[in-house]
């Protein structure tokens, strides 16, 4: 039996709030090793075929792998606790990062770091659906996006601070530990946030579960209900899939395109990456939450979906601009 007694602590804003923090760490952790390609390659002698393979397959083939199976976990067990071991777990695997001599060794961390990070959507967004109701839910869904943004951004950030820093001294010796190159330097400072996340949620509360909607049929099975929707979700699915495609993609590999193209330092591609990433896109996100419920408070039949197809139309001119 849930937990039903009223808290500040079970309360949605206070919930948005540490989920904010928590989807700025994920996507910190994340999207931290874009900026870090010309060091790791030096650092352990890898190719840029196995720099594609520990920033896209050894996160996204775990994350997608786990994806199912915690949603599942996430409907029957407590959400908060989840939420707990899997910042504990990415926060461990991206400071693993940070002392990895191999490629295997990097390959594994980074794969840790995507089984985490997979928890955190459908616990987050479930626990959201229970506090919120789905007029309602826009704008927290657009905090998560800023948050996402905003981390995506800082990860961009940091490296180009920590690298300017350092200059050409290319690490610190730090006590016990010793001496560690820049480049792994970041990683643990990128972990670092977990532990002050982790200590938020545990004074959360996990929500008190709200009764199904009779009206989208999924009492019967998820499966069941896919079979019957699947003209309506299919589309978004794809849409789901390659806005990212696009976005990750360029942002990959976009400091080593500024770094050997237009003769930046990593540093300076870094902050010049991060700024423009947190000017483009912290904006964007809240206001597709607001415009999302003034659409969906009109009751329109095609409810949200206009932002798709607005929303592709910077991508669509981003992707025509020569590099």
């Amino acid at each position: 039996m849930e937990n039903r007694t009223p808290s500040t602590f079970s309360s949605g804003s206070f919930l948005v709030f540490v989920l904010f923090w928590a989807a700025l760490s994920a996507y910190l952790d994340r999207g931290i090793i874009a900026v870090l390609i010309p060091d790791l390659r030096q650092s352990l002698g890898i190719s840029e075929i196995q720099v594609s393979l520990i920033q896209g397959i050894s996160f996204s083939l775990f994350f997608v792998l786990a994806g199912l199976p915690i949603a599942w976990l996430a409907d029957h067990y407590n959400r908060r606790n989840m939420l707990i071991i899997s910042v504990g777990v990415w926060t461990i695997m991206t400071i693993s990062c940070g002392f990895a001599q191999t490629f295997w060794q990097l390959f594994a961390a980074r794969a840790g770091v995507g089984i985490g990070e997979a928890v955190f959507a459908p616990a987050a967004y479930s626990m959201i659906s229970d506090l919120f109701t789905p007029e309602r839910r826009g704008k927290p869904m657009a905090v998560l996006s800023i948050a996402y943004s905003i981390g995506g951004a800082a990860s961009a950030i940091l490296a180009g601070l920590v690298m300017n820093a350092m200059g050409d001294t290319k690490g610190v010796s730090l006590p016990i530990i010793g001496f560690m190159e820049g480049w792994r330097l970041i990683f643990l400072i990128a972990g670092a946030p977990g532990i002050f996340i982790i200590t938020l949620m545990l004074l959360l509360r996990e929500p008190v579960r709200g009764v199904p909607d009779k009206r989208g049929g999924i009492e019967d099975g998820f499966l069941s209900f896919l079979s019957r929707q699947w003209r309506v979700l299919l589309p978004v699915y794809l849409a789901l899939v390659c806005a990212p495609l696009a976005g990750i993609a360029s942002a990959s590999w976009a400091t080593v395109i500024l770094v050997r193209n237009y003769g930046f330092t990593v540093g300076n591609a870094g902050l010049a990456l991060g700024v423009i990433l947190l000017i483009s896109t912290v904006g964007g996100s809240y206001a597709g939450g607001a415009i999302g419920d003034w659409l969906a408070s009109r009751n329109l039949p095609s409810g949200r979906l206009p932002l798709f197809y607005i929303g592709t139309m910077p991508i669509m001119a981003g992707g025509l601009v020569p590099m």
